[in-house]
This record gives structure tokens, sequence and C-alpha cells, in this order.
């Protein structure tokens, strides 16, 4: 009834994980401005489908990643940018009670595509494409359909990407980025980047006979959070129609592809070990 109404000039599709897919095709196809709840579908082959449809229709739409927004973000992008990247690791950490809680318990299967989807986007947004090169999936007991991932990554430029995708980790999460600088870049959590540049010793003591080594904190940088971080600059980039740097639908079907890609390595290292075993 909404996409039906001659007189709304933009619409705002804040649609659940699993509902946003039905409406997919007519969304994409709806000649107005649409800002797109994420995810917008579970499987890529959808969006690409949706993209074929929808045509000139895609030039206004715009998919609710903000944290590309974050001003933390745009600065580490900007330092990728200048290249020295020597490596980097991504660390997602899912807390399955929580999620099951809000959405119940069909949500877990696809937590991939729904909350760590977000680090994902900005994942790719930072380093361009990337390709597995060795991942591991492993099923914890007493977490349903949840599947972890760990493994690693290359971007086009041959820069090693360690992923460490799990449920309830301890684990900082984030993305810490190594430069040949001797700069190391930590977004963690993701509304805060910290900067450190060199390290400090700090000599043994008695009754501790051990040198220790801390990271120079050079700088912070810290999200804007007096609204939810990124999304009033993003709903202002909906408004002025300047969209940069948020995602199109298409930067949504890459995050899905590198999902499925991500499985496929898994389960091709299963088949190759259990080659080996048997």
């Amino acid at each position: 009834a909404l996409l039906a109404e001659p007189g709304i000039d933009a619409i705002i599709a804040c649609l659940s994980w699993n509902v946003m897919p039905q409406f997919l095709n007519d969304l994409l196809s709806d000649p107005r401005p649409i800002l797109l709840e994420k995810p917008i579908a579970l499987d890529a082959a959808s969006v690409h489908a949706a993209i074929r449809r929808a045509g000139a229709a895609l030039d206004n739409k715009l998919v609710g990643y903000n944290r590309r927004f974050y001003e933390p973000v745009v600065r580490l992008r900007e330092r990728i940018n200048q290249r020295g990247l020597k490596a980097a690791e991504v660390t997602i950490s899912e807390n399955i009670q929580s999620h099951v809680a809000k959405h119940g318990s069909d949500i877990v299967p696809h937590l991939i595509t729904f909350g760590s989807s977000h680090t994902l986007d900005l994942v790719l947004h930072l380093f361009g494409p990337l390709h597995p090169v060795r991942v591991w999936a492993h099923k914890d007991p007493g977490k349903m359909e949840f599947v972890s991932y760990n493994g690693v990554l290359v971007t086009e430029r041959e820069e090693p990407v360690v992923l460490s995708l799990n449920s309830d980790d301890p684990s900082p999460a984030g993305v810490r980025c190594r430069f040949d600088d001797g700069t190391t870049w930590h977004l963690s959590p993701l509304e805060t980047l910290s900067i450190y540049h060199g390290t400090t010793i700090h000599p043994s003591e008695p009754g501790r006979r051990v040198r220790s080594y801390q990271p120079r904190l050079a700088e912070t940088v810290v999200a804007d959070a007096r609204q939810k971080p990124g999304i009033e600059m993003q709903m202002a980039a909906f408004l002025s129609h300047n969209y940069d740097p948020g995602a199109t639908p298409a930067d949504a079907a890459a995050v899905l592809n590198l999902i499925e890609k991500i499985r496929v390595a898994a389960m091709s290292e299963h088949v190759q070990n259990l080659a080996v075993r048997l």
C-alpha cells in the first residue's frame, strides 16, 4: 500500500530480517529514493536478480550499513588508501542468547547475514574485495545452528586479513591494521579508533623480574554518540541524495557473496581434511 501511494516522496523500509527479502524486488524497482534496512536478502542470488530487474531505479537506493559513516571508519579508510598495510585482523563475536531473546531461535543460522554483516560490509569498504585462502568452520555445543568461521582472507594487493567470527567470544571485537610505518590502527569497538606508534619498555623491578611492553597511544578518534553513531549522517546523506560513502544494493550483494565464499572455503577445507583422514 505504501509503494502504491503517489504522494510519498521517499521511503525508509525498516523491515525485519525475515520480511525484507520478500519485498526486495518491489523496493529496488520503485523509482523513489528508498533507505533499506539490512540484510536486504539472505543470499546473493536474490539480490543480483532484484538488481537486474530494477535497472536505473537503483541510483537512489541506500542500504543501512551506517557504520560506514563513523568518523573513525573514515579516518581508517583514508589511511588504508595511502597504502602500506602489512596485515589486518577482524574479530566478530555474536551473543547468541541476546539475539534469540530479540528475534527468536530462527535467527541463529542467519546471524552471519544479520549481525555479522555490519562488520563484513565495513571490511569490504575498508579493504576492497577479499578472497578466502583457508577457512575452518566450527559448531559450538549449545549454540543451536550457529557456525563459527576462523581463517585467512587476502586482499587484491595480497595483504592477509585474519578472520575470527565466533559466538560469545570475549576477545575485543573490531578491526586491527598494521602498517609499514610502525603504526597500528585498532577500530575497537567500531565506534572508537586507537592509533598506536612505538612501544614503551618498562624495566623489571624487584619482585617482578620481567620487562613489560606497552604500545604508545598516539591518537584516539571517537564517533559522535549523541545519537546512535552513524544514523544521523546516514539520514543526512539519504535526504540530500549524496549517498557517499553509503552502501548500495550492489555492496550488500558483495557482502552476501563474501559470506558464501567463506562458507564454500570452509566446506572445501572440511572435505580435504576428511580425505586426508580416510
